[in-house]
């Protein structure tokens, strides 16, 4: 997948239509007020899309409106829209903004090349939460192993899983290495 950059505005994806060749694809009928509340101005907080969706589609839109709508353009971003919202960097850190990128099975492409940083920390922070994630899993999984409640294979089993967890927590610490 490739990242491009490109001066202009939303285009539809080809099965925007809702047809998508048999998939059960439906629009969301806040997504072009989603898709207004972060461009061309990219948005800083969810408070601040669900105020800027609120004003365009003239109803209150909750922040948990709004970042159901953002999940579903995620979650259909390829096969239905053809455009979605990054993973946004946590906290309160400085490139935390909420940007529109073009999607297609081949390449990701944004009208601003200064948005590339708010998407490589998005990124970033998206991995360091998943590595916080994996490590409390195998802890639990070894708890679980040392459990007296438990058979010998049950022990194996969740000593296998908290093995297999800690090699990819390794792993994805080693890619956090590379691109943070």
């Amino acid at each position: 997948m490739t990242l491009r950059v490109i001066d202009g505005t939303k285009t539809s994806a080809p099965a925007a239509n809702g047809s998508g060749g048999g998939s059960r694809f439906k629009k969301h009928e806040l997504e072009n007020d989603l898709w207004r509340a972060i461009y061309p101005k990219p948005a800083d907080s969810l408070e601040q899309i669900a105020e800027r969706m609120s004003k365009t589609s003239k109803r209150r839109i909750t922040t948990e409106i709004a970042g159901h709508v953002i999940r579903h353009v995620r979650d259909n971003a390829l096969d239905g829209y053809g455009w979605s919202i990054p993973a946004v960097q946590m906290g309160n850190g400085k490139f935390r903004k909420y940007v529109p990128v073009l999607v297609d099975h081949d390449e990701i492409v944004m009208d601003d090349e200064g948005h590339v940083i708010f998407i490589q920390k998005g990124a970033v922070s998206l991995i360091r939460g998943l590595v916080t994630r994996m490590i409390q899993a195998a802890m639990a999984y070894e708890i679980f192993a040392g459990s007296p409640h438990l058979e010998r294979g049950d022990k194996r089993k969740f000593r296998a899983i908290a093995a297999i967890l800690d090699g990819v927590t390794t792993m994805m610490q080693d890619a956090l290495k590379k691109v943070a």
